[in-house]
């Protein structure tokens, strides 16, 4: 595993979802699956490897609206997965995904 390590440095708080989503610019097939989505970012489950710092962009539904996220990865468990941390959402993703993980917030 390569990434930060030692306490968990998350700001907000997590909401564990199954969500099939695409990585664009990925080559090939395979399973992608974004998991524990919060307003910072989130975990990705794939076996495609990412370098630490390498910039992506998640495409993805959140109910009944198609969502784009660009960010950081910031951990990589080669063959698992990796973390993401978003980069400056804009106010309109910012609300969608305010508005999906409001559970969350009660």
């Amino acid at each position: 595993m390569t990434g930060t390590s030692g306490q968990d440095k998350r700001r907000y708080p997590r909401r564990h979802v199954f969500l099939e989503c695409r990585l664009e610019g990925v080559s090939g097939r395979a399973s992608i699956r974004l998991q524990d989505l919060s307003l910072g970012g989130c975990y990705i489950d794939t076996n495609i490897p990412h370098r630490l710092g390498a910039s992506v962009t998640i495409v993805t539904t959140l109910g009944e609206s198609h969502v784009v996220l660009r960010g950081t990865v910031v951990f990589a468990d080669h063959g698992h997965g990796l973390g993401v941390q978003f980069d400056n959402l804009p106010d309109d993703t910012r609300r969608l995904l305010t508005g999906f993980l409001e559970p969350v917030h009660s």
